[in-house]
Parts: structure tokens; C-alpha cells; sequence
């Protein structure tokens, strides 16, 4: 078992793809985007989206099983924060370290990048998420209500951060 991590191209297109939908059917209230928008949106646009360098993938014997998407703040005034979105793991994989190991991995780059906070948004009914992201060090820091409206249900935040000064060495 092979597992590594990196940043993903426009050429890992396919495979991010696949797996994005996999988790827009799986947990349609995680994400702002749904199912039936990213079936829809053209290849090139996605391409374009992974030429940004911001979404990073984990690969297990070379196939994409995880992915999360790092965007850091270009303000110079909060330029240390960084949010984390768009995360998904495949199901197939769940339950084995490896979504733990990535959040550790990215952690690491982030610091690199001089980042030392991590920002993300949970959605409140995402219980597993939410006590997956605490054991990697998120707390919870408040909450947005109706942050998602999905099938005329609205769905609320939970807005987590971690400190990663207080991480690692």
C-alpha cells in the first residue's frame, strides 16, 4: 500500500471529477455545489479550477482516494489563515487513517506556506465530519445559520478552526 500526497493538475481532471461527484451523491449537504451543477460543468472549467493549485489529492497505489482544496488568504493582514474546503473521501477507503493522514499531511504544508490557521465550515447534521475534524484539532468557533439551502431545506455551519502553532514542531 502506496500512499502519497500532492498537488493536483489539470490532467488529474478525470479522477477528481469521479470522486467529486462521488461526494456531491453521498453527502449533497456538504457542499454548496450539487450533483446535478458539477454534471453539468465543463471539462475545461474544472481543469481550470485544478490549474489553480489549491486542490490537493491523496492517491493510494496511485488511484485518487481523497481530496481538499486549500485556499489561503491574500491579505497581508491575514495571510496566516487558510480556508479548507471541498474535502471528500472515497467511501472505499474510509475508516483506514487515510483521511487522518492527509489532514496531517496538509497541516505540515500549510505551515510551510507560513500558514498557522485553518479555517473550515461543517455542515451541523455532518456528525462523523464534525468529530473527524475534532480529533485533527478543529474546534468549533460558531456557527452559520442557513449556510446551505438544498431542496428547500436550509442547512447550518458549524465554522471550525484549528491553531497550527500549537501543532507539530
Amino acid at each position: 500500500m502506496t500512499l502519497c500526497y500532492r498537488v493536483l493538475t489539470p490532467q488529474d481532471q478525470p479522477e477528481w471529477r469521479e470522486l467529486r461527484l462521488l461526494g456531491l451523491k453521498h453527502h449533497p449537504e456538504s457542499f454548496l455545489t450539487t450533483y446535478d451543477e458539477q454534471l453539468v460543468r465543463p471539462a475545461e472549467v474544472e481543469r481550470a479550477l485544478l490549474a489553480q493549485g489549491k486542490s490537493w489529492g491523496a492517491f493510494l497505489d496511485g488511484a485518487l482516494v481523497a481530496m481538499m482544496a486549500i485556499s489561503q488568504e491574500t491579505a497581508a493582514a491575514a495571510a496566516h489563515r487558510a480556508s479548507v474546503m471541498a474535502v471528500f473521501v472515497s467511501p472505499a477507503v474510509q475508516g483506514r487513517g487515510i483521511g487522518r493522514a492527509f489532514v496531517e499531511h496538509i497541516k505540515g504544508a500549510a505551515k510551510a506556506r507560513r500558514i498557522w490557521q485553518l479555517e473550515l465550515l461543517v455542515a451541523e447534521i455532518n456528525h462523523d465530519a464534525q468529530r473527524f475534524y475534532r480529533r485533527a484539532g478543529f474546534r468549533e468557533v460558531g456557527r452559520l445559520p442557513n449556510a446551505a439551502l438544498q431542496n428547500g431545506v436550509a442547512y447550518t455551519d458549524i465554522m471550525m478552526v484549528c491553531d497550527l502553532r500549537a501543532w507539530g514542531a
